[in-house]
């Protein structure tokens, strides 16, 4: 048995290495090796694997077995309810020599409903008296929620306390420096934080802004923040002593900043979610807490770390925040524009064009618009193959794809959305023409824009991450 933690890469993993099924895709066709541990000596699956890669790829490359130093004792843990759950030994026992006795699951564990994040995807149930429920339903977000800071664990990690309106039982958040802003307000209260775009807002974190929380989020002080369940294992109980089981999802902090909202709205599924890696980062958090809430470096393993700039709690393509993705920029934080003007056009112009290129470009028509039958169309897409057919500017293409649900369809893509590895083409400072050109071929994702004007050009899908190659053997 192993996950996706286990599996070791030769190189820095891309958007699409976050998967097994992207990297083991079935019927296996390379050969791979493992190191492996005994675990379960009595059960069907006895061995818990430890290491495992590309055997094919690492003789080509000529590399050694990636065999480094790991946290035993994390790996068995993560592993044992997965292993519960498939061979069905979530029982208790009595005792070695007595048989074992099956008990009926506790009424409070229920399954996870739709739409809610959990650490993995083997987490199938919760506790309902570890969260926050209404009317029988689980609470799926907190927006703009003053809370009470308990503890900073370290410069990048807080836990913090809220209690909802009608409820007498605090639930414990645990804050990450890449999603704290630091503003700064007025004494009269007035905003005078605006944004062309929301990606502008990033820049304002703690974590970018190289700000401790130790500084910002002070033990008794208050702030406001976005949280979200995120669902961990109900068995074993040592996992989560500290009955942490939401996460921040914006919060804000600074002076006089109180009386005003968190300047994102919160991330939710199914449009997004927090990475896998961040998601694997809490669980080891909240397994080295006790259960006052307290940070226990023997059990995490080493000193407390925030995530790599590589592999953030929230994906780029997220912290854009188009309306209806990701993290949405709240209209008082938002810049004022022309009428049939749009921030990203604003964003996009630096400088007058020559009056030769304007001509230029006024010749240069787009070609006739493709209109596509009236047929409900995909909100979301992931991990699909297309094609470029137009490279707008240097910020800007078109690319065509498939709908699963038929037809095919037209999207925009941006020089934010383009990777090569984990770096985008803006964060290499280079234009889309320097690393993609009409023809190639692409794997993406995307999201339905939703429009009620008619459309010049049938444009309907917004790409959030874009790869690409010549051939599509090898997107």
């Amino acid at each position: 048995m192993f996950q996706l933690a286990q599996y070791r890469f030769f190189s820095p993993p891309d958007c699409f290495g976050r998967d097994l099924a992207n990297i083991m895709p079935l019927p296996v066709q390379e050969q791979f090796a493992i190191c492996a541990q005994l675990a379960f000596p009595d059960s069907k699956i006895p061995y818990v694997v430890t290491h495992i890669w590309n055997e094919n790829l690492r003789r080509e490359l000529n590399a050694l077995p990636p065999t480094g130093p790991i946290n035993e004792q994390e790996v068995l843990a993560a592993c044992t309810e997965t292993a519960g759950e498939i061979l069905g030994l979530r029982k208790r026992a009595k005792a070695r020599s007595q048989e074992v006795t099956v008990q009926e699951e506790e009424t409070t564990l229920v399954p996870i409903p739709a739409n809610v994040m959990s650490i993995n995807k083997d987490v199938k149930t919760f506790d309902k008296t570890k969260v926050h429920m209404e009317n029988g339903e689980l609470t799926r977000s907190f927006n703009n929620i003053v809370a009470t800071v308990e503890s900073v664990l370290s410069d990048h990690h807080a836990i913090v306390k809220f209690r909802p309106l009608k409820s007498q039982t605090e639930y414990r958040v645990l804050c990450h420096s890449d999603d704290v802003f630091h503003l700064d307000f007025p004494e009269n209260k007035q905003n005078t934080h605006k944004f062309s775009a929301a990606w502008d807002l990033w820049k304002d974190t703690a974590k970018n802004k190289k700000m401790s929380l130790r500084g910002l989020m002070k033990p008794g002080s208050k702030m406001r923040l976005n949280a979200v369940p995120l669902l961990s294992s109900a068995s074993p109980p040592t996992t989560n002593l500290a009955s942490v089981h939401y996460c921040s999802s914006g919060v804000l902090v600074g002076k006089n900043s109180l009386p005003h909202t968190v300047p994102v709205e919160c991330i939710q599924l199914p449009v997004a979610e927090f990475n896998y890696p961040f998601k694997h980062h809490f669980q080891k958090i909240v397994a080295s807490l006790d259960k006052d809430g307290k940070f226990l470096a023997s059990k995490f393993g080493g000193e407390l770390k925030p995530t790599t700039d590589d592999q953030p709690k929230i994906a780029k393509a997220w912290k854009k925040g188009p309306k209806g993705s990701g993290m949405v920029l709240r209209p008082e934080y938002c810049l004022s524009f022309p009428k049939n003007q749009s921030p990203a056009v604003v964003t996009a112009v630096k400088k007058p064009e020559p009056e030769k290129k304007k001509a230029e470009a006024a010749a240069a028509k787009l070609p006739n618009p493709v209109k596509t039958k009236t047929r409900e169309m995909s909100a979301l897409i992931q991990n699909s193959y297309g094609r470029v057919i137009k490279i707008i500017n240097e910020n800007y293409g078109i690319a065509v794809g498939i709908d699963p649900k038929g037809g095919s369809f037209q999207m925009l893509f941006d020089s934010f959305d383009l990777f090569l590895g984990n770096t985008s083409c803006k964060e290499m400072g280079k234009k889309l023409s320097d690393l993609i050109k009409v023809g190639d071929h692409i794997k993406y994702n995307a999201i339905l824009i939703k429009s009620d004007k008619p459309l010049e050009r049938d444009i309907r899908y917004l790409a959030t991450a874009v790869v690409f190659a010549d051939r599509k053997s090898v997107v």
